[in-house]
């Protein structure tokens, strides 16, 4: 079978429509990662780094409540294979009791191998391990009573 010059125009111009659909995919896949656009949507999922998480994913993976008014300093979320997450947070003063309500399933909290948060006062931290989960966080109470908050996730 002979190719035509017409066959061959139609078939360069597939090969040059699936080169631009394929190259428009991995930009949208590249760009997708930096969570600036749509923070919720960087959760839990492989082959993900994010920045700028939105309060309900750090409270997801956390397992605690970030009350209305917390102000999410920075924040960031690398997953390949396994994820790690690390976001420095404020709770308002009036907010801290609701905060510490939803903390009952970490241990109880101690000023040894705190991690973060050096040199902004006093340190107390906790953590809680499961068997391949593992979250912590360090707290500094502020002069007007609010919580600065370091917390670490990452999965073995």
């Amino acid at each position: 079978m002979a190719i035509t010059p017409t066959l061959r125009r139609s078939l360069i111009a597939l090969l040059l429509l699936i080169c631009v659909a394929v190259v428009i995919y991995m930009a949208s896949k590249f760009s997708a990662g930096e969570g600036k656009d749509e923070p919720a949507t960087c959760a839990r999922s492989v082959d993900k780094d994010c920045t700028d998480l939105a309060p309900e994913v750090i409270a997801e993976y956390f397992g605690f409540t970030l009350p209305e008014g917390t102000v999410i300093e920075e924040s960031q979320l690398v997953g390949f294979q396994d994820d790690y997450v690390e976001a420095t947070f404020v709770v308002p003063a009036a907010q801290v009791s609701q905060w510490e309500a939803s903390l009952e399933e970490y241990e109880p909290e101690t000023d040894v191998d705190c991690q973060g948060l050096e040199g902004q006062g006093p340190r107390t931290c906790a953590k809680v391990s499961a068997a391949t989960e593992h979250q912590s966080y360090t707290r500094v109470t502020l002069p007007d009573g609010s919580v600065r908050v370091h917390a670490i996730y990452f999965e073995t």
